[in-house]
């Protein structure tokens, strides 16, 4: 079980006094004292060490030790809850952490209203008074506006100055740059041109980048197949020295990566599931192979139903993390070197205008070009990062793949 939400607040606030004058005030200590008491606790300890003017930051172990001494009677009660702070990793804004606590808040208020209009002790409209104020606001619960912050410096901090994940593909960091969260990125290409090979390399990349879950969503080939050629990228190995050494190589993808690499294997995926999934993990990134095949989406034509894939996709990059989805290319990119967007199947305005980055991956039947493949970014509106390149926003640039270690390389 991992850190919640709250664990990560209070890891927040013992790592800096100023994080708790500033936002301590906001939180809603009735709700946590409700649902959590012994959490309600340790703000009231953090309450009191502050209370020292000199002090900055507080220790995990020095804040259990005073929430012993206040509360002995729960000292041998406590080791798993301390655990819990000091295995939490603060990697969101603090705004943007009280903006979920506060939320789980507002939930519980609405679910305990909505328990007493099903026994009866109050109005159904009452209920639905709460939830539009709840919910119809622009001010989210934690205090956090809905309104982007429109300084200059707070934009350039969040679209420029961090970076984002990067790919292992220098070609594409001079393009495009790292993608964040709230980027939703289609790759297209026709069949056996190295869509899995190259979603393989930028995964097994990901995970040597970002402490959470990364999640694959396979609703294509077998997902054995798709792990292996993860875990061949992430090594950079033939399947010969994956065999031959697979105690070794076991054991290392195990203590390097553990379990954060998710792969959700599933023929007959739906946008439930992957929601879910998405709610349970926290990921650092989505890959879904393929978005066009998603079931869930009901409407009388095809393009409409792609317009709500895509869509949603974008939604979901916004809430979790970046999301990479894959489609086809269509037959008129067969033996093509640089692809277009009209290239990619099915592919109406809806489809495409939801995408930050669309990316079409050529491949051409020539003899000594087995193993080229051209890039072309059909749509690209992302910040870059510090080294990307604006001459290439929009470029094409050959690269190689490497299918026997599941890589692709700089040219």
């Amino acid at each position: 079980m991992n850190p919640s939400i709250e664990h990560i607040l209070i890891k927040a606030f013992i790592s800096d006094r100023g994080l708790w004058e500033r936002y301590h005030s906001e939180i809603s200590l009735e709700y946590i004292k409700d649902v959590y008491p012994e959490v309600y606790k340790v703000f009231l300890c953090i309450d009191d060490v502050y209370k020292d003017p000199n002090k900055r930051q507080i220790s995990v172990e020095e804040l259990r030790q005073f929430y012993i001494f206040n509360f002995p009677r729960e000292g041998e009660y406590c080791d798993g809850l301390f655990d819990y702070i000091a295995r939490a990793t603060v990697e969101e804004s603090t705004g943007e952490i009280l903006r979920r606590v506060g939320s789980r808040a507002v939930a519980k208020k609405i679910a305990d209203h909505a328990m007493q209009v099903v026994t009866g002790h109050s109005q159904f409209d009452s209920l639905v008074e709460l939830g539009t104020k709840a919910f119809g606001r622009a001010e989210l619960p934690g205090g956090e506006s809905q309104f982007v912050d429109t300084r200059l410096s707070a934009i350039l901090d969040s679209v420029r100055s961090t970076t984002g994940l990067r790919w292992r593909l220098n070609t594409l960091n001079r393009m495009a740059g790292s993608i964040r969260k709230g980027d939703l990125v289609i790759v297209f290409a026709r069949p056996e041109t190295g869509k899995t090979t190259f979603l393989a390399d930028q995964v097994s990349y990901a995970l040597t980048q970002t402490d959470k879950p990364v999640l694959w969503f396979n609703n294509e080939e077998q997902g054995a197949k798709v792990a292996l050629r993860v875990i061949q990228s992430y090594f950079s190995v033939k399947i010969k020295d994956l065999e031959e050494h697979r105690d070794e190589f076991e054991r290392r993808f195990q203590e390097e990566v553990g379990n954060r690499f998710k792969l959700v294997d599933n023929a007959i995926l739906t946008k439930r599931e992957v929601e879910a999934v998405c709610r349970d993990v926290e990921p650092g990134l989505i890959v879904v192979d393929q978005l066009d095949k998603l079931r869930g989406f009901a409407d009388d034509r095809n393009d409409l139903v792609l317009k709500a894939i895509y869509g949603w996709a974008r939604e979901l990059a916004k809430q979790f993390a970046p999301l990479i989805g894959v489609c086809q290319a269509g037959a008129t990119a067969e033996n093509k070197k640089w692809l277009d967007m009209s290239d990619m199947d099915n592919s109406k305005t809806g489809k495409a205008g939801e995408a930050d980055l669309i990316l079409g991956i050529g491949k051409v039947d020539e003899p000594g070009y087995e193993n080229v493949r051209y890039l072309k970014l059909c749509k690209n509106k992302l910040p870059g990062d510090p080294d990307t390149e604006p001459v290439l926003r929009h470029g094409k640039e050959q690269v190689l793949i490497r299918g026997d270690i599941a890589r692709y390389e700089d040219v």
